[in-house]
């Protein structure tokens, strides 16, 4: 995560969080992995219920990671497109984005730890009556008549056992009404921002699309260049969207059939299944995509061009002399002696006392000169300029200098031309 400046804001990296969640969510799976054969197999686990409550935590905040990211991004295009700061939608994401998933945590672990305690209790119950059932099974003899009287210490046991399972499902299906409500409610909030930011994304995509079809092919190479980068950009975002959202459907149509009825976890192998392992193929079929369209978004996602250029802008200012002045040593020095010549070929070698002096033209910096200038820039030499000069005189040379602008090329152009011209003539 990043703060962002105007508007003020958190931005979470869709793609780092993404992919840290992820990575805790396929730990916590492969551990699901392990119970549910254990359960398919009748191993009593008594943490079996804690792991089927819990794990689905990481996918709901993996989905909102990046419900808050779209919905950041939003509020960051739409502030620099209508040139506004977007306080309170920025507010609303600064509040809702951790803020939800607090309160998500807060809800949902105090009810995932009560279904898993019950089921855990339950299946102590269990294991202490199979040991009574064990030592009785032991303890008889083939032909030997059973009575009802020596199962009457097992019966308390499998008393608590059955309450247990009994609390065990209102628990489990309390759990899975929170999970089908926040995944239905995150799966549409997420097709909503989508829409409307992916619309605002489009308009913006077409608009420079015709400016660049009307741009002079020269001018427009390294922006078309971008344009195609940021449609790119736009299509695995979409793509991207629609596998997040088919997970979101997914797992609330499973959560569905957890809470209409949860007793078939155990009756019904095949509906067992179905709640189980649904959402993990998925995952598996859906994850994968979403994490190498992330990945693709991440690595698309790099300075742009016009930021480099800047920064290189930036890093030639400060490794630039203090002074602008030309050293002995410049092109200046051949400038001025070739002006020299063409000045002492008109004068007709008049003076020779002159012939020996060094002429030199200095050349003020554009970036160092505040005032207005005019078409003609004047330097004058004469009396007292230069290391022979001798009382001749005064003479004055009119440099014309003139910058040509294309009318076609780029604003940002036209202002560097203007604020700071010394770099464009490497002065």
């Amino acid at each position: 995560m990043r703060w962002h400046q105007q508007p003020r804001m958190i931005l979470p990296h869709g793609s780092i969080s993404w992919s840290i969640i992820a990575f805790v969510m396929l730990v916590f799976f492969e551990v699901l992995i392990a119970v549910t054969i254990q359960f398919f197999n009748k191993e009593a686990n008594s943490a079996f219920a804690y792991w089927l409550c819990i794990v689905w935590l990481f996918a709901w905040l993996g989905g909102q990671t990046a419900a808050w990211s779209l919905f950041a991004s939003y509020v960051v295009h739409k502030s620099r497109k209508t040139d506004s700061s977007c306080t309170r939608l920025a507010a609303a994401a600064n509040i809702l984005g951790p803020g939800s998933q607090v309160v998500y945590t807060a809800i949902l672990l105090p009810l995932a730890c009560l279904a898993g305690s019950s089921y855990s209790s339950a299946i102590g119950h269990y294991r202490q009556l199979n040991g009574v059932l064990g030592q009785g099974s032991a303890a008889w003899q083939p032909g030997q008549s059973v009575s009802i009287v020596s199962l009457a210490p097992a019966l308390p046991t499998l008393q608590a056992m059955l309450d247990n399972f009994d609390l065990f499902l209102v628990r489990f299906r309390n759990t899975f009404i929170f999970y089908a409500i926040t995944a239905a409610l995150l799966t549409l909030a997420l097709v909503s921002i989508a829409l409307v930011h992916l619309t605002s994304l489009r308009q913006v995509v077409r608009a420079t699309g015709r400016d660049l079809s009307n741009a002079r092919e020269s001018s427009g190479i390294q922006h078309r260049e971008q344009h195609r980068q940021v449609e790119r950009t736009l299509q695995s975002l979409i793509l991207t969207i629609v596998a997040f959202s088919l997970l979101g459907t997914l797992f609330t149509i499973t959560a569905i059939l957890a809470l209409t009825s949860p007793r078939s976890l155990i009756s019904s192998p095949t509906r067992a299944q179905v709640m189980i392992l649904l959402p993990l193929y998925a995952f598996a079929v859906l994850g994968l995509p979403c994490a190498v369209l992330l990945v693709l978004r991440a690595w698309e996602a790099g300075p742009s061009d016009e930021r480099r250029a800047e920064q290189r802008d930036e890093n030639e200012k400060r490794r630039a002399p203090p002074t602008a002045s030309f050293a002995p040593e410049t092109p200046a020095k051949w400038l001025g002696s070739a002006i020299a010549g063409k000045l002492h070929a008109m004068r007709g070698g008049a003076d020779s006392s002159h012939r020996s002096s060094d002429l030199s033209i200095r050349l003020a910096s554009f970036a160092g000169q505040r005032r207005p200038m005019s078409s003609t820039s004047q330097q004058s030499w004469g009396n007292g300029v230069g290391t022979g000069g001798e009382g001749g005189s005064g003479m004055q040379i009119a440099v014309d200098v003139s910058v040509a602008i294309d009318e076609d090329e780029e604003p940002i152009d036209k202002a560097l031309m203007r604020e700071r011209p010394s770099q464009l003539w490497g002065i």
